[in-house]
């Protein structure tokens, strides 16, 4: 829904340094692919390839738009799958209360008015979904803490843990 077909054929266009070859693993034919190429170098006003006999080879403008093109359609997945229906009627963290008020409940503010649905719950050790520990760690001089994140292997399957993992940033 919110992935531009034009970024994807893009970037297969960029991986396979072919308008042919890319149109084949798209599925679409190669008139259709040099639009959407076509399209997406007049909006950004710059030209994304070079077209070579047989070849297209990026541009130095390509290239920069290589990275941006891949995080614009990982966003777009992980705003897509946060947005849709989750598997999960509760999520229960194992976690000190310092990190489960300090750390969790605010990271997880959006999730919670998006999905009122799931309750979100600290527990006991021995029932629960996610166990987060915390371990000091030294990076140069300053010292910051690092967060240790260990699902159990069922809810690590499931939808709502990859939701969490990008929300939470394991």
């Amino acid at each position: 829904m919110l992935q531009d077909f034009r970024l994807k054929v893009f970037l297969k266009v960029a991986s396979e340094k072919s308008f042919t070859r890319a149109a084949e693993a798209l599925g679409v034919t190669q008139p259709a692919v040099s639009q959407n190429v076509s399209e997406l170098e007049k909006s950004l006003g710059v030209r994304l390839f070079h077209r070579l006999r047989g070849e297209a080879v990026l541009t130095a403008e390509g290239e920069v738009f290589v990275a941006y093109a891949n995080k614009i359609l990982s966003a777009a997945s992980e705003t897509e799958l946060l947005f849709s229906p989750l598997d999960m009627s509760e999520i229960r963290f194992c976690v000190s209360e310092e990190i489960y008020s300090d750390f969790i409940l605010p990271s997880l503010a959006g999730f919670i008015y998006i999905h009122p649905e799931i309750s979100i719950i600290r527990s006991s050790a021995d029932e629960c979904d996610l166990r987060v520990s915390v371990k000091p760690s030294v990076i140069g001089v300053k010292t910051s803490l690092e967060l240790d994140y260990k699902p159990t292997q069922a809810f690590a399957f499931t939808k709502t843990c990859a939701v969490l993992k990008n929300i939470l940033g394991f």
